[in-house]
């Protein structure tokens, strides 16, 4: 990933990827879903599945009960289940304590490729995930313009890139045993 492109500059993701989609969360309604949590909305968010899968798919992984008891998400369980969905995340960006810009500064500041990007976001313990101008999250199921979203004022903690292979598609979270 080293060799520069036609524009000179380096590219963010390999030539065989292309940028995750950013889908509306949806909601499986054969599962109870009495509460949702950032970390299985942003999976949803990215994946187009939806979230009760990804919390299901993460309480299995941490050998407990129901589906229910996901929240608090770690940043481990989030990027586990979009590799297992076959995408890609990449920490682009990490911020010290004192060094913590808000959601809103960090999207004037970001530079023109990572406007094209899909970053998931990890801010003040919520994940948000952004494509262009808009983002999605436990607040915000139907992708919303940035301007309109209530957590703007959130300190930005890690932001990653997510990509997936041109020629794939994303898989099942939850596969037929």
């Amino acid at each position: 990933m080293s060799k520069k492109d036609s524009s000179g500059m380096i590219p963010l993701i390999p030539k065989r990827c292309t940028w995750a989609d950013l889908h509306p969360v949806t909601q499986d309604d054969s599962i109870d879903a009495s509460r949702s949590w950032c970390g299985p909305c942003a999976i949803s968010a990215l994946t187009g599945q939806p979230q009760q899968h990804a919390a299901q798919w993460i309480a299995k992984r941490r050998r407990k009960g129901t589906a229910r008891g996901v929240r608090g998400t770690s940043t481990g369980e989030v990027r586990s289940c979009l590799s297992h969905a076959g995408l890609h995340t990449y920490r682009l960006q990490s911020f010290k304590p004192g060094d913590r810009p808000t959601l809103a500064k960090w999207l004037r500041k970001r530079g023109p490729r990572l406007r094209k990007a899909t970053c998931l976001v990890n801010a003040g313990d919520h994940w948000i995930v952004v494509k262009g101008r808009k983002l999605a999250d436990s607040h915000h199921w139907e992708p919303v313009f940035i301007k309109q979203a209530h957590c703007r004022r959130k300190r930005v903690h890690d932001v990653y890139i997510v990509y997936r292979d041109k020629h794939k598609k994303v898989q099942p979270i939850l596969r037929a045993a």
